[in-house]
């Protein structure tokens, strides 16, 4: 989706009703996208085993990823290899953009004891919690307040750019939410479609507009019939 969106394009219309995938600006973010595998040779191949993860590993130079894997990374004894985080690369357009989220908490209406599920959630967010989530390298703070704590920006690397997790926040993206019950990017037919769109560029070698116009259609024929 980011590639998406560095190129102009939309994956849904504002209001829910038209999927875009098929657009010009989608299919030119789509096409840059699977390039990587069918024209760059830099991705990933299907039907390599890395033996793990492949940046963890030694086997990939570069990895999008969230700060989580910090943590793991910097118990590596010895460290296989010097390491540092970025923001996200500019588009051609010089635009960037990066998929963005966090962990979603809520309490059940059907939940045992709500105050206490409410007491627990409010002291994930808090100050204290957020912050010694973040001294862990487990995480970046949700809390605006620690933006710029000295012990957060003085923690030893790797990584030394610590302070790009928080920054590319400006150039972040939510995920897109779709209506009915078609699925999301993450499950059910939307992500299928999306899935086997790619397949079928990358390994059995169709078009990105083939594919994925087959994808929109499909999508959009499920929208269509909620």
């Amino acid at each position: 989706m980011p590639f998406i969106e560095g190129y102009g394009g939309k994956v849904l219309s504002a209001d829910g009703k038209k999927v875009l995938l098929s657009s010009s600006e989608s299919l030119a973010g789509l096409q840059a996208y699977t390039d990587m595998w069918t024209k760059d040779g830099i991705g990933k191949p299907a039907d390599f085993d890395c033996g793990g993860d492949c940046f963890t590993v030694g086997k990939a130079a570069l990895n999008f990823t969230i700060p989580g894997p910090m943590n793991a990374l910097r118990k590596l004894n010895p460290q296989p290899f010097k390491w540092d985080v970025e923001v996200i690369p500019s588009f051609p357009n010089g635009k960037k953009v990066t998929g963005m989220g966090t962990y979603g908490f809520g309490i059940s209406a059907n939940a045992k004891d709500p105050e206490l599920a409410w007491q627990f959630i409010k002291a994930l967010l808090s100050v204290k919690t957020q912050k010694a989530i973040a001294m862990d390298y487990s995480g970046m703070p949700l809390q605006k307040s620690l933006r710029k704590d000295a012990d957060i920006l003085a923690l030893a690397g790797p990584p030394d750019n610590i302070e790009a997790f928080m920054s590319n926040g400006e150039n972040g993206i939510t995920p897109q939410y779709f209506p009915g019950k078609c699925g999301s990017l993450y499950a059910g037919q939307i992500n299928t479609e999306i899935n086997d769109a790619f397949d079928a560029v990358v390994i059995s070698k169709k078009s990105v507009t083939e594919a994925f116009t087959t994808a929109n259609d499909n999508i959009q024929a499920c929208l269509d019939g909620n």
